[in-house]
């Protein structure tokens, strides 16, 4: 049976990753600071580049959701740019239900399956946009549910 695919998103929300970016730029500045009592200006450039490295792969890491309806697994597979850095199966054979619910200050939703014993599993997880974030994350309920012939319980403002 061919893979569905669900959804490709950033791994890192950017209101986050602006946030970091931020943080990262006052770090430099007092390590650039911290030059005038003695450190190293190799030192400092070493820090500088190693910061900024961290910025780009952490803009850069996408992670791409897929749904195997015969073996009833999640493919998740993280991506940098571009290219394949690690996958992993998540067993979803004893799933009873899926839903979306808002996670990190409601800037992203995730949606995963449940058993009957209230264990869940994270799928996908949507940007949480005012006007395609929940209808978005309504229909990959909808997709799973169909595909894994489970109860659908949509989307959820509290867990």
């Amino acid at each position: 049976m061919p893979l569905v695919d669900l959804d490709e998103y950033l791994v890192t929300d950017p209101t986050t990753w602006r946030l970091s970016a931020i943080g990262s730029a006052t770090a430099v500045v007092k390590i650039w600071d911290s030059t005038r009592l003695g450190l190293s200006p190799k030192l400092a450039f070493a820090s500088t580049l190693l910061v900024i490295f961290c910025l780009i792969a952490a803009r850069g890491l996408r992670r791409k959701s897929e749904l195997d309806p015969g073996a009833k697994k999640v493919r998740k597979t993280t991506i940098l740019f571009g290219r394949q850095l690690a996958t992993k199966e998540v067993d979803v054979s004893d799933a009873a239900w899926v839903r979306a619910r808002p996670i990190g200050y409601k800037t992203q939703l995730v949606v995963e399956v449940g058993t009957v014993g209230y264990s869940t599993k994270e799928l996908v997880r949507v940007v949480s946009d005012k006007n395609q974030g929940i209808p978005f994350a309504e229909m990959l309920c909808a997709r799973v549910a169909l595909h894994l012939e489970i109860s659908d319980k949509g989307y959820k403002p509290i867990a």
